[in-house]
């Protein structure tokens, strides 16, 4: 489900569908004896780690065997985190191999934020940044007619949202998107246990 509506996100619709999904579990629970309760958290910018948090994996990947890049746009919400030069927030394309077909590295330079690709530097505004369609970035170029996987190097450095979709090699089309994320706690009980538990969850 995607409580977003073009660039903007719709608290209202994610907190309903919450809502609904809470009541529907609790009522599946209860057939079997057992009580559960969902409560959810304030939403919160993500990391671009792999479960959204400052402590989450941060070199990982996306999505494999992708054929062809539709959508890859990132917006940068915090650029407080951002490393210098020598520790940049990197995005790359892998062949089949692993070996980098492309490669983006985005880095603070006094009070600029810049990105370098095939040894070109560009300064940015880290609001929006269209890495395919932004022709200077050379990602349709270097990715055309391949197979290749997308990774995240150095994530906890970036704090934002970032929408990516597609086409797989074998047609199915993906769409990999995290707008936000919330910290939502989950309490199941019966009559002779009890967990109570707190989940980081990306939104959508």
């Amino acid at each position: 489900y995607n409580a977003t509506t073009g660039t903007s996100f719709n608290h209202t619709v994610f907190s309903r569908y919450l809502e609904n999904y809470s009541r529907e579990v609790t009522i599946l629970y209860a057939y079997q004896g057992v009580s559960f309760s969902f409560t959810n958290s304030t939403l919160q910018d993500a990391y671009f780690t792999k479960n959204g948090l400052s402590s989450g994996q941060e070199n990982w990947t996306i999505i494999d065997n992708v054929n062809n890049t539709d959508n890859f746009t990132m917006e940068l919400t915090d650029t407080s985190n951002l490393g210098d030069i020598s520790e940049p927030f990197e995005v790359h394309a892998l062949n089949q191999s692993g070996s980098s077909i492309w490669c983006m590295k985005m880095y603070e330079e006094g009070s600029n934020i810049k990105v370098n690709v095939s040894n070109q530097t560009y300064e940015i505004d880290p609001f929006f940044i269209d890495l395919k369609g932004n022709e200077s970035y050379q990602f349709d170029n270097s990715t055309a007619e391949k197979t290749y996987s997308l990774k995240y190097l150095n994530s906890s450095n970036v704090i934002g949202l970032y929408s990516l979709s597609g086409e797989l090699t074998d047609g199915e089309s993906f769409r990999c998107e995290r707008y936000k994320m919330i910290n939502a706690t989950v309490a199941i009980s019966s009559s002779k246990n009890k967990i109570n538990v707190t989940l980081p969850v990306t939104v959508p």
